[in-house]
Parts: C-alpha cells; structure tokens; sequence
C-alpha cells in the first residue's frame, strides 16, 4: 500500500471541502470566475477545483432530487494581500451582472478590512478580502452583521455580511 499521496500540491497541506451544488454547470461557471482557473476535474455529477493559490481542494458535487439551496455554512472567504486585488474581484463579478457588496475599510472582528461578497449559484456567500490594519481595537462596526454566522438579510440581492 502506498503511503505518500498521489495528488501533487504546493505546499504540505491545503484546505479542503465539498459542497453541493443544484446545478452543476452553473456551479462550475460561478467558480471557474471565482478562482480565475479551470476545475481539475469535472464529471457528470461532480467538479474538482485543486489550486496553489488559494491552496484549496474545493469538491463540488450534484445534489440529485432537490432544487432548493441548502447550506448551513456562514461564508466562505479568500483573503488576499491587496486590496487591489480585490478591486479587480468585484470588476469581473460586475460585468457578469452579479451582485457584489463593497466594504471598504469595514471594522469586522478587531481588524480593518476592505472586502467584495457575492454568492454562488446556490446562495453560499463569497467575500474576498484584505486586511489593512490587523491590529484595530475595535471589534465592530456593525456587530450584528459582523463577527457572527448572520441573519439572512430583508433584499436577497443583497450580500449578507459575515466576518474574516
């Protein structure tokens, strides 16, 4: 048996997780923009996005028999070192007509932030984001949008907010 893996990645370890998806294809199109790569891995009812940067294993499998989006995750989020880059995050999602929610220089769990969120096909919410002052006293701006798993929000266009 063989002990070593079989799957070459960067470093010695990234993070992995599997989601459901309704629709596969959209799923795949949604995340393809995302992470600006194409899946490593794409079958009938499954997808694999295996990536250096963000050092992530995302598994997206086909929910079959159900339409409606269910997650009982608060966010998911790629922390990235400019806010630059995140400029560049809600130019693309804007020109696919998606909705982002911009926060610049947000107070969220005692650090300051400029961040984006937009949702994948199934509601799951996104935030890319940059730290820009680590340090910060202050734990909040808005403590009930901040820092805690979230209320959903009264415009579903809208991207709840979630925290670092």
């Amino acid at each position: 048996m063989n002990e070593n893996t079989d799957v070459t990645f960067k470093n010695n370890s990234r993070i992995h997780f599997g989601i459901g998806a309704t629709d596969l294809d959209k799923s795949i199109s949604f995340y393809k923009e995302l992470f600006q790569a194409e899946p490593s891995k794409i079958k009938e009812d499954y997808a694999k996005f295996e990536l250096d940067d963000p050092s992530i294993n995302l598994a997206i499998g086909l929910k079959k028999g159900s339409s409606e989006p269910v997650s009982n995750v608060s966010h998911f989020g790629i922390q990235v070192k400019s806010s630059e880059v995140v400029n560049a995050a809600r130019e693309r999602f804007e020109k696919l007509g998606m909705p982002v929610k911009v926060e610049e220089q947000r107070i969220c769990c005692y650090a300051v932030q400029d961040k984006i969120w937009v949702n994948d096909p199934d509601g799951n919410e996104w935030e890319i984001f940059v730290v820009t002052d680590y340090n910060s006293d202050l734990k909040s701006d808005k403590e009930s949008e901040c820092c805690a798993s979230g209320e959903p929000q009264a415009e579903k266009e809208t991207v709840q907010a979630g925290c670092c």
